[in-house]
């Protein structure tokens, strides 16, 4: 494996923890991590890709979205808000400087991949 190619899917796994650490921590989305992490296997490994899409649990949400390429606005509103929120009362809470840049890139991220989801359409 090339060093690019390492990269890319040590960057998937990271997306995939922080997608797991989101189905239970409601501040974090998981979707949208998991669609990351797939991105990134993309560029790096066939293997970790299949796994990914074709796991027993985290598959679901990746083919949920697949199926309809667009998440419900219900979802994408209760998203937005959970990361908000968490973000609010991490940045007023915590005095360290250097876990309130993770927390604000990392939240960043989370709304900028959610806002880039399209929101599905009613009938």
């Amino acid at each position: 494996m090339t060093p690019v190619r390492m990269i890319w899917a040590s960057l998937g796994l990271f997306f995939v923890a922080l997608g797991v650490i989101g189905i239970f921590i409601p501040g974090l989305p998981t979707t949208p991590f998991l669609l990351l992490a797939l991105w990134c296997f993309a560029r790096s490994s066939d293997r970790l890709y299949r796994w990914l899409l074709d796991h027993r649990v985290l598959g679901v949400f990746i083919r949920d979205y697949q199926e309809k390429r667009a998440i419900p606005l219900k979802i994408k509103l209760i998203s937005l808000s959970t990361v908000a929120l968490s973000l609010g009362i991490t940045l007023w809470f915590h005095e360290s400087w250097t876990v309130r840049t993770v927390v604000l890139v990392l939240g960043m991220t989370g709304v900028w991949v959610i806002l880039r989801i399209p929101t599905l359409k009613k009938d």
